[in-house]
Order: structure tokens, then sequence, then C-alpha cells
């Protein structure tokens, strides 16, 4: 009889609730990916079942509190007696913890904390890893391994290695599996003391090393455990492919599906080498997979994946050996890894390869060891293009038993030590015997052999600091581009949000982090044959930046992108950009795309144009390099610049940035040739004469040469394009998140909602037109905004400038020098030397918290002062000062405080003022319009204070501060509208923060003017209602002085106002809103409406102006 049978109606319910429960923490096991064979599964589903009952009577009250305490204690001691004497495997005592029992339960006993608190042990380890897990996400490599030392990466072996089981439930397993050498001191086998306790309880040194490591031994057998045994179950790659298979006819996900194909099922078919013929390999590595990934339907694909893990288990019998052609089971210094890495690549990383990992001499080479490491980010980086990733897990190669992920290569150290082999005199050793070599008299026989011996190397630890800053960098960066274009581009409400959290860590200002991006190690560069000294500076920036060079002009390419002058000058006039053909390349295999035919010269390759629509071929001379009048740049431009469409043509993108690409190659180019052309020449040699055997081919020697050099010619360049298409990629990832991208939307349609604060007045333009009507707010404010916000590499200011005895260098005024991140990079790039190049790039320091504020007090209030301008928060005057029937004139305090105070003077204050980033008087090359009637695209080299602001604002700043300023300076500004260098230096230096002032008085202005204007959009304020608002515009207070005595509040007063008296006369001057025009045009409205309520009104506001 079922036991639910006997179960009332009400029971039955919460049994099935709770069996839903069940079912959901069985997905959780699934997904943790804990295989149960059937004898586990039947016990696990057993005692479930009592379980579930048994809380199923006392949830409907059929059984006391009591009852139910002591029968759970009861199936968890049960429970605890069954993984002792081996009756219940680790597995499944996992299973039971996950449903029903804590582990803190299966630990038992509690533990009072500080304040008295009962705690149960395992929470208490829980917090520790929770606090330990949260200081590793918080704090970068370099802070924590100095704060810590050796004692943090001695806690963190035993949380971050890769495992199946968490620490806490391995001690739990092997609690109760010591539990019967704990019983022996009962039965008096052990001392009764306290050290006969210890020894009764403590864990076995090899259990207290799989605790250490996070992983479970496998079951041990029933009896007790002595110390030092137990036996340790491994999983066998045919182990390992059925429970794949297992997984394949639970999956209900098609992605997921082709995923596991490609990065389970795959690596094992690597394993078997030799072993398995080429067309089988074939067959079972790209035919299959393709038709699986082709399948229509999940449960095709689900029957096609299950069929194929049947044709890989053939090559794995039950009886395979534990180790395969000589590979370590668990790597124990970089080249055992190396080794692995080469088994499971192709031909090229093989020893002889183009990118041999190790070379024939059994040495690793490190360069293209950190090749391989790059190759893989690029491949997981486009694996999924919209969807974040994790390199640190996904990077991995196929051991003989389990997958090595780039986590635990980087964060163990055994893995980059350095082997030596030195023959020794060692035991004999009968392999087909196992067991030792012994003579006649039965003693050992001794004979030389070569003995691996490991050790810490300079070289190698570079290698591993450069792999983990590269990934954790670039990982770092690609997130935050996916989460930026994927998640909230387009919303400017959501977006500050988003930038907020991804500026909280400052992962890119903290430390020489951006330098690094900039100064990143060539792989072209061959140690081989280098001096011990060459070959440790191999990835120190100092010597070898190239990829780093590169990288810089990447981003200074996509900088400048619809600048096509600036451009030129960044690549150099005949690129690929500017020239009518290139060279398209295949991105899975970064190779040139072969023709049909052969040429006379060898392999031809396939040469595109322009793929666009738009592409025009009168824009190339007769050399086929783009022409340079002012019309055909401003069409290349528009041609080019995927950043100004809401709707990018994949193909155009694709071209414009493989051209970009190719155009960064030639350095890498010559570099390689220099390092590689002698060990590229044998291989070219030796594949292109094999090639023309196979193929029955008959060449003469000259067309054997041609074809030599073509292939020489085609190694070197894929070599290089590696290297810029990784540099390309870098510099890619950073242009959304930093708004540089957005500042390149010279259409002006906010796609990009960052554009809405980098180009505010083309943006609002646009939405004035006819057939948008968008919003646009005050139509008369448009004019004074040009940008309300800058890009982070405009935006924030290094750390003053050092000369090299470390003294700060100061300009000609005695002020220290600061520079933004654009500016280095662009003297980096135009630097007339190697050294003069390194030393700007030296300057990328910056403080700690220096992205966190640039967001707080700039990107964010940026966005406040938009949201200020148009939409709900927009500030509307005719809400502030009503006529009321019976009190006249009222005025709304609260929503004045609301949008004027706190919603745009706070906020322009804390942009422009608090934030210090913004250096008013530095010049940068700044889109301004298109010539309607030539099409040209205007860019001009402006002050950063025109780039946000119209002259206007900085009229009102000289006429306020005339007597400082010279006749010339101020000549030239009133007559040609020149701000001189030292109208700069005065705005940045000399009264910085009055030029907020100046832009929220000219808004105000044009607030109150939109409210006088009979044509304008805004409703008619009345002299009374205008009078008011000004009265509160000159009760905001700018000082205040309190009682120092602390005895009197009533003696706090305002020694200073924002706005004085001056301020209001040059707002009514703007606005045109003296008393005398107001009262004028009041009662020329009155006498035309054949009303004198508004004339007497006025009048009573006259008389009080003029007896003031």
């Amino acid at each position: 009889m079922n036991h639910t049978e006997m179960l009332t109606t009400g029971e039955q319910k919460s049994y099935a609730r709770s069996k839903e429960t069940s079912m959901d923490t069985d997905r959780e096991t699934r997904e943790l990916k804990i295989p149960l064979t059937q004898d586990d599964e039947r016990k696990v589903r057993a005692l479930t079942d009592r379980i579930s009952q048994l809380e199923a009577r006392y949830k409907s009250g059929q059984i006391p509190e009591a009852d139910y305490k002591e029968q759970r204690r009861k199936i968890q001691k049960e429970t605890q007696n069954q993984a002792s004497a081996g009756e219940l495997s680790p597995e499944a005592f996992y299973a039971l913890a996950k449903k029903f029992f804590s582990l803190e339960e299966l630990l038992g006993g509690r533990e009072k904390t500080e304040e008295g608190k009962e705690v149960r042990p395992g929470e208490r380890q829980k917090e520790k890893e929770k606090e330990l897990l949260d200081d590793m996400a918080a704090q970068g490599y370099e802070r924590r391994r100095a704060k810590n030392g050796e004692a943090y990466w001695a806690k963190k072996e035993k949380f971050d290695e890769v495992s199946q089981f968490p620490p806490s439930v391995i001690e739990a397993y092997f609690r109760a599996q010591n539990s019967q050498r704990y019983k022996k001191l009962h039965d008096g086998d052990f001392p009764t003391t306290d050290e006969g306790i210890e020894q009764a309880t403590k864990l076995t040194s090899e259990q207290e090393s799989w605790v250490a490591r996070g992983k479970l031994p496998g079951p041990i057998s029933g009896g007790e455990t002595r110390e030092g045994e137990g036996v340790k179950k491994e999983l066998t790659p045919r182990d390992q492919l059925i429970g794949i298979k297992e997984r394949f006819g639970e999956q209900t996900d098609s992605l997921k599906i082709d995923a596991m194909v490609s990065h389970e099922i795959k690596p094992f078919i690597r394993l078997l080498g030799q072993e398995m013929a080429e067309d089988v390999r074939h067959e079972l590595e790209e035919t299959i997979p393709d038709k699986i990934i082709a399948a229509s339907t999940v449960e095709q694909k689900r029957i096609m994946a299950q069929h194929l893990v049947d044709k890989v288990l053939e090559f794995y019998p039950k009886d395979r050996p534990k180790t395969e052609r000589g590979l370590k089971e668990t790597p124990l210094c970089l080249e055992d890894l190396a080794e692995l890495i080469m088994h499971s690549e192709s031909d090229e990383w093989q020893p002889g390869g183009a990118r041999e990992i190790m070379n024939k001499k059994d040495e690793l080479v490190p360069e293209n060891f950190l090749a391989w490491v790059r190759k893989q980010m690029l491949y997981w980086h486009d694996f999924d293009a919209t969807a974040e990733t994790d390199f640190f897990s996904k990077i991995s190669t196929a051991g003989t038993y389990r997958v090595v992920s780039l986590n635990e290569m980087l964060y163990h150290t055994r893995y980059f030590r350095k082997r030596e082999r030195r023959q020794e005199y060692v035991p004999l050793f009968d392999e087909r015997m196992g067991k030792l070599l012994k003579d006649e008299k039965g003693k050992q026989e001794w004979g030389p052999d070569l003995v691996e011996h490991y050790h810490e190397d300079e070289v190698y630890n570079a290698l591993k600091e450069e792999i983990l800053l590269e990934c954790w960098l670039f990982n770092t960066s690609r997130n935050m581009d996916i989460k930026y274009r994927f998640e909230v581009m387009g919303s400017d409400e959501n977006l500050p949000k988003l930038l907020g959290q991804l500026y909280a860590a400052n992962v890119f200002t903290r430390a020489n982090n951006l330098e690094k991006i900039f100064t990143l190690p060539t792989v072209t560069r061959r140690s081989e044959g280098k001096s011990e000294k060459e070959r440790k500076e191999l990835f120190k920036s100092a010597e070898n930046h190239k990829v780093g060079d590169i990288t810089r002009k990447a981003f200074l390419a996509y900088y400048f992108l619809p600048d096509i002058r600036q451009l030129r000058q960044i690549l150099g006039h005949d690129s690929t950009l500017f020239r009518r053909e290139y060279i398209e390349v295949v991105g899975e295999t970064q190779s040139r795309v072969p023709r049909s035919a052969k040429s006379e010269s060898g392999i031809g390759y396939k040469r595109l144009i322009g793929r666009g629509e738009k592409w025009k071929e009168s824009w190339y001379d007769g050399n086929g390099v783009l022409k340079n009048d002012d019309k055909t740049l401003s069409e290349f431009s528009g041609y080019i610049n995927f950043f100004a469409e809401a709707m990018e043509d994949p193909i155009v993108k694709k071209e414009v940035r493989d051209r970009i690409v190719q155009s960064l190659m030639p350095s890498l180019v010559d570099e390689t040739r220099s390092s590689y052309e002698a060990d590229y020449r044998i291989i070219a040699k030796r594949k292109v004469i094999t090639g023309s055997i196979e193929e029955g081919e008959k060449l003469s020697d000259e067309e054997i040469d041609q074809r030599i050099e073509a292939e020489l010619d085609s190694m070197i360049r894929q070599r290089a394009y590696q290297e810029a298409k990784y540099a390309d990629e870098w510099a890619f990832s950073m242009m959304r998140w930093t708004l540089a991208a957005s500042k390149n939307d010279t259409n002006g349609i906010g796609f990009d909602a960052a554009t809405k604060i980098t180009r505010t007045e083309q943006y609002r333009t646009r939405q004035a037109a006819a057939h948008r009507m968008g919003a646009l707010g005050n139509m008369y404010n448009i004019p004074i905004f040009k940008s309300i916000g800058l890009d982070m590499f405009n935006a924030i200011l290094t750390l003053p400038v050092r000369d090299e005895n470390g003294d700060l260098i100061k300009d000609k005024n005695g002020k220290v020098i600061t520079r933004t991140p654009i500016e280095i990079l662009l003297a980096a790039q135009n630097a007339g030397s190697d050294k003069e190049a390194m030393a700007a790039m030296n300057q990328l320091r910056f403080l700690e918290r220096t992205m966190t504020q640039y967001h707080a007090d700039h990107v964010g209030r940026s966005f406040e002062v938009f949201h200020s301008l148009i939409g709900a928060k927009e500030i509307k005057l005719e809400e502030l000062a009503k006529i009321d029937p019976f009190r006249g004139v009222t005025f709304d305090q609260a929503k004045f405080q609301e949008t004027v105070i706190d919603g745009f003077l706070k906020s322009m204050r804390y942009a422009y003022s608090t934030w210090r980033g913004v250096d008013f008087s530095k010049k940068i090359r700044y889109f301004v319009r298109k010539d309607e009637e030539t099409g040209e695209m205007i860019f001009e080299d402006r002050p950063l204070v025109n780039v946000l602001f119209s002259k206007e604002v900085v009229e009102g700043f000289v006429e306020k501060f005339k007597r400082e300023i010279s006749r010339e300076d101020y000549d030239l500004f009133k007559g040609q509208g020149v701000i001189s260098d030292n109208i700069l230096r005065l705005i940045q230096f000399g009264h910085r923060d009055e030029l907020w002032k100046e832009v929220a008085k000219l808004r105000l202005a044009a607030e109150i003017y939109s409210h006088r204007d009979l044509t304008g959009p805004n409703p008619w304020l009345t002299t009374s209602q205008i009078e008011t608002i000004y009265a509160a515009l000159q009760k905001i207070p700018g000082n205040l002085l309190v009682d120092k005595d602390e005895k009197d509040f009533k003696k706090t007063m305002v020694t200073k106002l924002a706005f004085d008296n001056k301020d209001i006369n040059w707002m009514r001057k703007k606005s045109r809103t003296e008393v005398g025009r107001m009262v004028g045009m009041d009662t020329a409205d009155a006498l035309t409406k054949g009303s004198f309520v508004g004339f007497w009104e006025a009048a009573k506001v006259f008389f009080a102006d003029i007896t003031k």
C-alpha cells in the first residue's frame, strides 16, 4: 500500500507542496552536476518520502511539534549512520542535505557569538565563506596580495578550487565517516583524555587535504577509516560521457544542447589523437555536430546528440587505462599544462608549428602560451556577442579525466612552476610487473633516469601576471560594453543608474590599469635565443608594448571616426581604411579567403571594395586612395561612421572594422617578419612541397619559390592580424561605456541616450523637425547648452605630472599640470620617440575613486540637468507663481525647491564646480555642424567651455570680470568672438566656481523670457508673477553665518545671496523684464483686451519699484 493513501486530503495537499520543493531541489542538484546511481536515487527517494510525509502530518496539525522534531532527529541520525557505514554515498548524502537537512544540522551543535546569540557552525562557516568571496570580488589582485599576503592565498585555496561539493558538505561527510572512530572512545579503544577525544573526532590528514581542495574522494567502504586511508575514486572519461548523455536526455534548451556538443563532447574527441582515423574524426567533430545545429526541433537534437555520445563511447572502452599518451593526470608545472593544451589544439600549436607552445627542445615558448590565451579570449568574446561571459571559467583545456580552467591555472602556484629534468641514479622499476627491480640477492637495483624538478621562474611568474591582468581587464571591459549596449543604452532614465554600477569598482582608474591596456606586450617578439635578462623583460611594458601601441591607435581611430582629417593623421593617409580595395578575412580562422583559381604568383586572395549601398567609386583617385576634397571626405565620413546610425548596417560595420584592423597591421608585420621569417620559411616550404605532391602537381623551382613566398607572407600576416584583431576588440569594447561613441552621433539621433548629454543642442534641435514633433523643452535655452556632459576620456584628470626626479611640473603661471586621458593618448601618438611615448603613457595615474566620482558628480548630474530641460522634471514657472482669484499671486515654494534649486542649480554646481575633472581651458576636437549647402562636416579645436556652453555664457563671465581682463583680450572677444588663453585661464583658475552661475543665470533668463514673449510657446506670466519669481531667486542663500556661541538661533543670518541685485538686473536685461518694460506691455495688453485688472496690477508693481 502506498504511504500517501494513508494521509487525509489536507495532508496530501501539504505533501504535494513538499514534493514540489523536493523537485525544485532535484533541479538544483542536477544543475550542480551531482550524478546519483540508481541505488542512491532509490535510497534518497525512500528517505525523501518519509520526510515529506512527516512534514505533511506536522503542518496539518496531526502530530505535535515535539514529536515532529524527535522523528526528524531520528532520520538525521539514520542518515549519518548510513554515511559512516558506507551505505550512503557522499553524492546521496549531499542531495539529502540540500533537500531537507541543512548542513548545520548534519554537522550538529551550536556556538555562541560574542553577543551571546546562538549560531550554527555551518552558518558561521557560510558567513566566513561569503566574507572571503565578497572580499575577493571587491578588491583588486595587487591590493589583495599586498594586504593579505600568503595567508590570504592559503584561505583562497579552500574556496576557489574547481570542486563538485562545497567544503562545508565535505566536512560534514567526513564527520559522519569518522563517527566509527569516535565510538571507539566509548569502547575504551582510545584514552578518555582531551588528546584522545581530539584524536577521535578530528579529520584524517588525507580528509583534511580533500576538504581544503574542495573535492570528495568518493565513497569510503564500510567499517572504520584509519588514519591516512581512503580510496580515491576518479570519474573516467567513459563515466563522464555517460553522464553527459543522461543530461542530454533532460535538456530542453536547443542552444544549450549545441553548446554542450561543442564544449563537452568535442574535447573527448580531441583527446583520442592518432587513435581515431581522420575521416571518423571529421564525422564526429564536424559532420554530426553540424547536423545537430541544423536540426529543427529539440527532440531531434537530443536524439542526435545522444547518438554522437554513443559513437564517441566506442573509443572509450571500460578497461581504458588511467593515463593517456603519457599525459600527467594532474599537471605539476607549466610544461605539463602546455602539453595538455597542445593535445587539444591544431598543428600550428605543436612543436615545429607556426605558434608552437613548446618547441622541439621540450622548452616552453611563453609568448605563444600568451597567444593561445588571447585566441581563447577572442573566441569566447565572439561566442555569444550579446551576453556576458567569464574568461576565467570558459578558457580551459581538457585534462586526462577533467577540464582544467584558466581560473584553476592562475590561482594555484604549481601550474606556473618551471620543469627541469636532470639525470640521476634512482631505484629501477618494472612497469610491466608493477614493482621495484631487485637483483638475485634481493637487493634493490639502481640506474640513471631523468628526474623532474620544479621551481619558481621569473619569466613564468611575469607570464602569469600578464594573463591574469589581461583576462580580468578585457573581461570587465567587454561585459561592461554588453550591459551598456543590450540593457539600457536607449533609456536616459536607466542609463545613469547602470553607469553608476559599472563605475563603482573603479577598475580602470585604479593603480596603472588604464596604462596597462595601452601598453600591452606583443607576442610577435620571440624569446628563444634571448638572454635571461631579455626574457624577463618580455612582458614588461617598458620594453615590449607594441600591442598596446596599436590598441591606443585603434581607440583613437574609433574616437575620431567621423573626423576624416584627424583619422588620417592617426592611421596614415594611405592606410587600408582609405584605399579602394581591402582583403577579406575569415573571422574564425583569421586567415585570408582564397580565390577559386590560383594566380601566377601562387594562391591569390579575394580583394574587396566597399560593400555598402552608399559606397562610391568616385571617392578614390587613380591610385585607389581616398581623395582629399571636402565633399568626398564628408560623404566618406557619413559612410564609415556607424556610430551615427540607429540601425547600423552590419555589412558596412564589418567592412570598416576589418579595414581598421588591417590599417593597424604594418608595424606588426615588420616585427613578425624580423622574428619569425626563417622559421616560417621552413614551415611554408614543407607545406608547399607536401601540398604539390598530394595534388600530383609538377612545379618548377620558380613556381615553388613563388608559392613559398606567398605562403610565408600569409603566415606572417595571419599572426600580425590576430594581434591587431585583439587590439581592435580591446579598443572597441571601451567606446560605449566611456560615452566616447555617443559623441560620434553626428546626426544627433540619440539612440544612445548618452548623446542627449554629449550632443545636447544637436539632439534637441533635431527633435524640433516638423516630421518628428519631439519633446524639446523651452526653445530659448537650446543654444545655451551645446553639450551638458563629457565622455570619460575628456572629463577626468590624471594626478599632477612629475618629472624623472619625481618633482611636480608646473606651467608658466605656476600651476601644476594635469591631463585628460585623451590628451595623453594623442601625445603618445604624436611622440617623436618611443621613450617620449612611454613617458606620456606613464602619466595615466588617477585618484582611486575617480570613476565613481566622475559618475556621481558629473555624468549623473548632467542627466539631471538634461531632465530639468525636457520632460516631467522640466522647470515650469507657470506652476510656481499662480494667480489665485482671492489671494492674488501664490508661490509654490516646495516645487521651487524641487525643480529649480535641487533639480537644476544643485546639479549644475556638482557637474561643473564640484567635479574638478572638467578643465574649461583645455581644447578638444569638436564636431560643430554639417554645412547644409556643401555637406561638409565641420570640425574645430575648441576650448571645453565653448564645447559645453554658448559664447553668450562666456560673454556674461567676461562682462562680470571685465576689470581682470586686458583690453586686448576683451576687444578680441567682443569683436571676433575669440576666447583667448588668458580668459580661459581666468575661467579655470581664477573664477571657476562662478562659471556655472553664469550658465544658470542665462538659463533662468531664457525661462522667464519664454513667459513674456507674445509669440513664445509658454503661458504668459504677469508682472506680479515674474516679480514673485525674482523675489524667490533673491532669497536663495549664498553664505550663512551662525551664532558661534550656540546660544541664539535667531542670530543665524545670510551674509551673501546666491543672486545679488546685479545678477537679477542682468537677468532682467537679458529677458527684457525690466519693471518699466513689463508695465508698458501689461498696460497695452489690458487696453487691448478692454480690462483694467492687469493695468492696476502692473501700476502697483511699478510704483512699488520706483519708491524703493
